[in-house]
């Protein structure tokens, strides 16, 4: 799914993600590169939609619950 396409439709539960590596914020990015599932959609009424994602571990850190916007993640449903 490309990136457009996220922005006007939700990424159900259990989507497949990753963290995308340059995502602007303002000091530094949020676990760039990493991959983790949709938890669920936060109830933030906004026109850009906040998710939990639960990262999945790797050699170095544990796994995790963080929320990122959906312009930070890529779908990797597609990529299969």
């Amino acid at each position: 799914m490309s990136e457009n396409a996220n922005q006007s439709e939700s990424m159900p539960n259990g989507t497949r993600v990753r963290v995308k590596k340059n995502q602007g914020r303002l000091g530094g990015d949020k676990y760039p590169g990493r991959f983790g599932v949709i938890a669920r959609l936060h109830p933030f009424d906004k026109p850009e939609r906040l998710y939990y994602v639960d990262l999945e571990p790797t050699n170095r850190a544990q796994a995790r619950r963080e929320t990122f916007w959906e312009k930070n993640l890529i779908d990797l449903t597609d990529d299969q």
